[in-house]
Protein backbone atom coordinates (compact mmCIF):
# COMPACT_ATOMS: atom_id res chain seq x y z
CA UNK A 1 0.00 0.00 0.00
CA UNK A 2 2.70 2.29 1.01
CA UNK A 3 5.07 1.63 -1.70
CA UNK A 4 1.88 2.21 -4.15
CA UNK A 5 1.67 5.52 -2.21
CA UNK A 6 5.10 6.65 -3.11
CA UNK A 7 5.03 5.90 -6.65
CA UNK A 8 1.70 7.80 -7.39
CA UNK A 9 3.69 10.67 -6.52
CA UNK A 10 5.33 12.16 -9.61
CA UNK A 11 8.76 12.34 -8.77
CA UNK A 12 9.18 9.05 -7.17
CA UNK A 13 9.21 5.18 -8.32
CA UNK A 14 9.92 2.44 -6.29
CA UNK A 15 9.97 -1.18 -8.29
CA UNK A 16 8.81 -4.74 -7.06
CA UNK A 17 10.74 -6.01 -4.40
CA UNK A 18 14.81 -6.24 -5.76
CA UNK A 19 15.97 -8.74 -3.68
CA UNK A 20 19.12 -8.97 -5.59
CA UNK A 21 20.48 -5.63 -3.60
CA UNK A 22 21.18 -7.71 -0.74
CA UNK A 23 23.12 -10.19 -2.27
CA UNK A 24 25.48 -7.28 -4.76
CA UNK A 25 25.96 -5.60 -1.15
CA UNK A 26 26.85 -8.59 0.21
CA UNK A 27 29.05 -10.15 -2.50
CA UNK A 28 30.51 -7.63 -4.08
CA UNK A 29 33.23 -4.97 -2.98
CA UNK A 30 31.56 -1.48 -1.56
CA UNK A 31 34.80 0.82 -1.14
CA UNK A 32 36.18 0.78 -4.78
CA UNK A 33 35.69 0.61 -8.03
CA UNK A 34 34.36 -2.85 -9.41
CA UNK A 35 36.63 -4.38 -12.44
CA UNK A 36 34.71 -6.17 -15.21
CA UNK A 37 34.78 -9.86 -13.47
CA UNK A 38 33.09 -8.09 -10.82
CA UNK A 39 30.46 -6.81 -13.03
CA UNK A 40 29.57 -9.80 -15.13
CA UNK A 41 29.24 -11.22 -11.70
CA UNK A 42 26.70 -8.91 -11.12
CA UNK A 43 24.64 -9.35 -13.92
CA UNK A 44 24.60 -13.12 -12.56
CA UNK A 45 23.64 -12.42 -9.26
CA UNK A 46 20.37 -10.36 -10.78
CA UNK A 47 19.68 -12.80 -13.18
CA UNK A 48 19.84 -15.84 -10.92
CA UNK A 49 18.00 -13.86 -8.57
CA UNK A 50 13.98 -15.32 -8.25
CA UNK A 51 12.42 -12.39 -7.69
CA UNK A 52 14.34 -10.24 -11.10
CA UNK A 53 11.79 -11.70 -13.32
CA UNK A 54 8.83 -9.75 -10.98
CA UNK A 55 11.01 -6.46 -12.96
CA UNK A 56 9.50 -8.19 -16.45
CA UNK A 57 13.26 -6.67 -18.16
CA UNK A 58 14.59 -7.84 -21.22
CA UNK A 59 17.81 -8.90 -20.63
CA UNK A 60 19.48 -6.64 -23.48
CA UNK A 61 18.17 -3.85 -21.54
CA UNK A 62 20.02 -5.27 -17.99
CA UNK A 63 23.03 -5.55 -20.29
CA UNK A 64 23.09 -2.04 -21.79
CA UNK A 65 22.57 -1.03 -18.24
CA UNK A 66 25.72 -2.27 -17.15
CA UNK A 67 28.08 -1.25 -20.21
CA UNK A 68 30.09 1.64 -18.86
CA UNK A 69 32.52 3.96 -19.90
CA UNK A 70 34.82 3.52 -16.84
CA UNK A 71 34.68 1.11 -13.48
CA UNK A 72 31.40 2.09 -11.53
CA UNK A 73 31.52 2.01 -7.64
CA UNK A 74 28.72 -0.82 -6.67
CA UNK A 75 26.54 2.54 -5.62
CA UNK A 76 26.37 3.60 -9.52
CA UNK A 77 26.07 -0.15 -10.72
CA UNK A 78 23.23 -0.48 -8.64
CA UNK A 79 21.56 2.92 -9.47
CA UNK A 80 22.18 2.26 -13.21
CA UNK A 81 19.95 -0.86 -12.76
CA UNK A 82 17.03 0.76 -10.59
CA UNK A 83 17.01 3.52 -13.41
CA UNK A 84 17.26 1.81 -16.67
CA UNK A 85 15.96 -1.77 -15.69
CA UNK A 86 12.76 -0.52 -13.70
CA UNK A 87 9.70 1.27 -14.48
CA UNK A 88 11.50 4.75 -13.23
CA UNK A 89 11.63 6.35 -16.21
CA UNK A 90 12.79 10.51 -15.68
CA UNK A 91 11.47 10.21 -11.95
CA UNK A 92 13.91 11.92 -9.38
CA UNK A 93 13.78 9.64 -6.97
CA UNK A 94 14.14 5.32 -6.95
CA UNK A 95 13.42 3.35 -3.96
CA UNK A 96 13.63 -0.22 -2.78
CA UNK A 97 11.21 -2.01 -0.40
CA UNK A 98 12.76 -5.67 0.77
CA UNK A 99 12.10 -6.35 4.80
CA UNK A 100 14.65 -8.53 4.22
CA UNK A 101 17.21 -5.96 3.80
CA UNK A 102 16.64 -4.05 6.86
CA UNK A 103 19.09 -6.66 8.19
CA UNK A 104 21.46 -4.74 6.35
CA UNK A 105 21.14 -1.15 7.06
CA UNK A 106 24.61 -0.46 7.96
CA UNK A 107 26.04 -1.63 4.94
CA UNK A 108 23.22 0.44 2.31
CA UNK A 109 24.19 3.40 4.32
CA UNK A 110 27.56 2.93 3.62
CA UNK A 111 26.93 2.76 -0.17
CA UNK A 112 24.48 5.73 0.31
CA UNK A 113 25.16 7.71 3.05
CA UNK A 114 22.78 10.62 1.66
CA UNK A 115 20.16 7.46 1.55
CA UNK A 116 17.00 8.30 3.28
CA UNK A 117 15.19 4.99 5.43
CA UNK A 118 11.38 5.46 6.38
CA UNK A 119 10.58 2.30 8.76
CA UNK A 120 6.61 2.03 7.92
CA UNK A 121 5.73 0.26 12.06
CA UNK A 122 2.92 -1.70 12.16
CA UNK A 123 1.59 -3.36 15.39
CA UNK A 124 3.50 -6.21 16.34
CA UNK A 125 0.24 -8.51 16.86
CA UNK A 126 -1.19 -7.49 14.14
CA UNK A 127 1.94 -8.32 11.45
CA UNK A 128 2.66 -11.52 13.12
CA UNK A 129 -0.98 -12.97 12.83
CA UNK A 130 -0.62 -11.62 9.25
CA UNK A 131 2.02 -13.68 8.72
CA UNK A 132 1.02 -16.64 10.86
CA UNK A 133 -2.42 -16.52 8.90
CA UNK A 134 -0.62 -16.71 5.26
CA UNK A 135 1.64 -19.56 6.62
CA UNK A 136 4.86 -18.77 6.60
CA UNK A 137 7.84 -20.01 8.44
CA UNK A 138 5.68 -23.36 8.18
CA UNK A 139 2.87 -21.55 10.64
CA UNK A 140 5.76 -21.88 13.33
CA UNK A 141 4.69 -18.82 15.98
CA UNK A 142 7.70 -18.65 17.58
CA UNK A 143 10.07 -18.26 14.46
CA UNK A 144 7.05 -15.71 13.01
CA UNK A 145 8.16 -13.82 16.53
CA UNK A 146 11.61 -13.72 16.41
CA UNK A 147 11.47 -12.93 12.61
CA UNK A 148 9.27 -9.80 13.38
CA UNK A 149 11.67 -8.79 16.46
CA UNK A 150 14.92 -9.20 14.47
CA UNK A 151 13.40 -6.97 11.62
CA UNK A 152 11.98 -4.07 13.28
CA UNK A 153 14.83 -3.57 15.50
CA UNK A 154 17.84 -3.93 12.70
CA UNK A 155 15.84 -1.79 10.86
CA UNK A 156 15.59 0.98 13.64
CA UNK A 157 19.41 0.97 13.41
CA UNK A 158 19.21 3.76 10.89
CA UNK A 159 17.48 6.15 13.78
CA UNK A 160 21.48 6.47 14.75
CA UNK A 161 22.06 8.09 11.14
CA UNK A 162 19.92 10.95 11.78
CA UNK A 163 16.44 12.71 11.58
CA UNK A 164 17.50 14.09 7.95
CA UNK A 165 18.16 10.34 7.03
CA UNK A 166 15.70 8.49 9.55
CA UNK A 167 11.46 8.96 9.59
CA UNK A 168 9.35 6.46 11.36
CA UNK A 169 5.66 6.13 10.31
CA UNK A 170 3.34 4.01 11.73
CA UNK A 171 0.54 1.91 9.64
CA UNK A 172 -2.12 2.80 11.86
CA UNK A 173 -1.49 6.68 11.68
CA UNK A 174 -1.20 6.57 7.55
CA UNK A 175 -4.63 4.63 7.57
CA UNK A 176 -6.31 6.97 9.98
CA UNK A 177 -5.03 10.22 8.45
CA UNK A 178 -3.30 9.39 4.92
CA UNK A 179 -2.73 12.69 3.71
CA UNK A 180 -1.37 14.28 6.73
CA UNK A 181 1.01 11.49 7.05
CA UNK A 182 2.16 11.40 3.32
CA UNK A 183 2.62 15.11 3.64
CA UNK A 184 5.51 14.24 6.54
CA UNK A 185 6.60 12.02 4.11
CA UNK A 186 7.07 14.66 0.80
CA UNK A 187 8.68 16.58 3.44
CA UNK A 188 11.28 14.08 4.54
CA UNK A 189 12.42 13.37 0.90
CA UNK A 190 12.40 17.15 -0.12
CA UNK A 191 9.39 16.90 -2.30
CA UNK A 192 5.78 18.50 -2.69
CA UNK A 193 2.47 16.34 -1.52
CA UNK A 194 0.62 15.15 -5.03
CA UNK A 195 -2.90 14.55 -4.01
CA UNK A 196 -2.54 12.10 -6.86
CA UNK A 197 -0.58 9.96 -3.71
CA UNK A 198 -4.05 9.71 -2.33
CA UNK A 199 -5.10 7.61 -5.34
CA UNK A 200 -2.90 4.89 -5.01
CA UNK A 201 -5.15 2.33 -6.03
CA UNK A 202 -5.13 3.22 -9.67
CA UNK A 203 -1.83 1.96 -9.87
CA UNK A 204 -2.29 -1.84 -8.32
CA UNK A 205 -2.28 -3.64 -11.80
CA UNK A 206 0.99 -2.33 -13.02
CA UNK A 207 2.73 -1.96 -9.54
CA UNK A 208 1.83 -5.50 -8.08
CA UNK A 209 4.11 -8.56 -9.23
CA UNK A 210 1.78 -11.09 -10.76
CA UNK A 211 2.84 -13.78 -7.77
CA UNK A 212 1.76 -11.65 -5.61
CA UNK A 213 -1.74 -10.25 -6.57
CA UNK A 214 -3.57 -12.44 -3.95
CA UNK A 215 -1.05 -11.13 -1.10
CA UNK A 216 -1.94 -8.25 -1.66
CA UNK A 217 -5.95 -8.08 -2.78
CA UNK A 218 -7.19 -6.34 -0.18
CA UNK A 219 -5.75 -3.07 -1.63
CA UNK A 220 -8.80 -3.04 -3.84
CA UNK A 221 -10.90 -2.51 -0.65
CA UNK A 222 -8.81 1.19 -0.18
CA UNK A 223 -8.20 2.21 3.23
CA UNK A 224 -10.15 0.72 6.16
CA UNK A 225 -9.36 1.24 9.56
CA UNK A 226 -11.29 -2.01 10.71
CA UNK A 227 -7.93 -4.14 9.45
CA UNK A 228 -5.85 -2.12 12.71
CA UNK A 229 -5.56 -4.62 15.57
CA UNK A 230 -7.34 -7.10 13.55
CA UNK A 231 -4.63 -9.64 15.12
CA UNK A 232 -5.38 -9.34 18.46
CA UNK A 233 -9.01 -10.92 17.67
CA UNK A 234 -6.98 -13.98 16.35
CA UNK A 235 -4.40 -14.77 18.62
CA UNK A 236 -4.86 -17.69 21.52
CA UNK A 237 -4.06 -17.62 24.77
CA UNK A 238 -0.78 -19.50 24.55
CA UNK A 239 0.52 -17.09 21.56
CA UNK A 240 0.22 -14.16 23.89
CA UNK A 241 2.72 -15.39 26.34
CA UNK A 242 5.02 -16.60 23.11
CA UNK A 243 4.75 -12.78 21.68
CA UNK A 244 5.36 -11.20 25.50
CA UNK A 245 8.59 -12.97 25.42
CA UNK A 246 10.13 -12.41 22.00
CA UNK A 247 8.45 -9.20 20.70
CA UNK A 248 6.85 -7.39 24.00
CA UNK A 249 9.74 -5.21 24.64
CA UNK A 250 9.61 -3.98 20.55
CA UNK A 251 6.31 -4.12 20.52
CA UNK A 252 6.40 -1.64 23.45
CA UNK A 253 9.02 0.75 22.93
CA UNK A 254 7.13 1.02 19.11
CA UNK A 255 4.26 2.91 21.13
CA UNK A 256 2.07 -0.49 20.69
CA UNK A 257 1.95 -2.90 24.02
CA UNK A 258 2.07 -6.13 26.14
CA UNK A 259 -0.71 -8.47 26.39
CA UNK A 260 -1.64 -8.58 30.02
CA UNK A 261 -1.86 -12.36 30.69
CA UNK A 262 -4.56 -14.01 32.95
CA UNK A 263 -3.94 -15.72 35.91
CA UNK A 264 -3.63 -19.06 34.16
CA UNK A 265 -1.44 -17.74 31.43
CA UNK A 266 0.99 -16.25 33.92
CA UNK A 267 1.41 -19.69 35.40
CA UNK A 268 1.81 -21.59 31.89
CA UNK A 269 4.76 -18.65 31.04
CA UNK A 270 7.88 -20.07 32.59
CA UNK A 271 7.13 -23.71 30.84
CA UNK A 272 6.06 -22.15 27.34
CA UNK A 273 9.64 -20.26 27.97
CA UNK A 274 11.55 -23.60 28.33
CA UNK A 275 9.82 -25.12 25.66
CA UNK A 276 10.94 -22.31 23.31
CA UNK A 277 14.40 -22.21 24.61
CA UNK A 278 14.87 -26.15 23.62
CA UNK A 279 12.73 -26.09 20.73
CA UNK A 280 14.81 -22.95 19.29
CA UNK A 281 18.37 -25.44 20.19
CA UNK A 282 16.50 -28.06 18.10
CA UNK A 283 16.01 -26.05 15.50
CA UNK A 284 19.55 -24.70 15.34
CA UNK A 285 21.04 -28.20 15.66
CA UNK A 286 18.96 -29.76 12.51
CA UNK A 287 20.03 -26.35 10.65
CA UNK A 288 23.54 -27.02 11.24
CA UNK A 289 23.49 -31.10 10.55
CA UNK A 290 21.46 -29.97 7.25
CA UNK A 291 23.90 -27.42 6.35
CA UNK A 292 26.83 -29.81 7.03
CA UNK A 293 26.16 -32.64 4.67
CA UNK A 294 25.42 -30.05 1.75
CA UNK A 295 28.64 -29.07 1.94
CA UNK A 296 29.80 -32.28 2.27
CA UNK A 297 27.88 -33.52 -1.21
Amino acid sequence: MFRLMLNSHANIHIPPEAWFLGELVARLPRNRRLSQQEIREAQEIILQNERWSDWKCPLEKLEAALVFQKAPTLAELIQEVFFNCSLCGSKLIWGEKSPRHSHLITQIHEIYPQAKFIHLIRDGVDSCMSIFDRGWYDRNFRRICEHWNSTVRSARQAKRFGADCYLELHYEDLVRDPESKLKTVCEFLGLPFFKSMLQYQSRIAGDIAAGESNLHSSLNDGLKSNLIGIGHGKITGKQKIVFNIICGKTNSEMGYSYFNLNFYEKLTEPFILIFLWIEKKTHNLIFRLKTSRLIKK
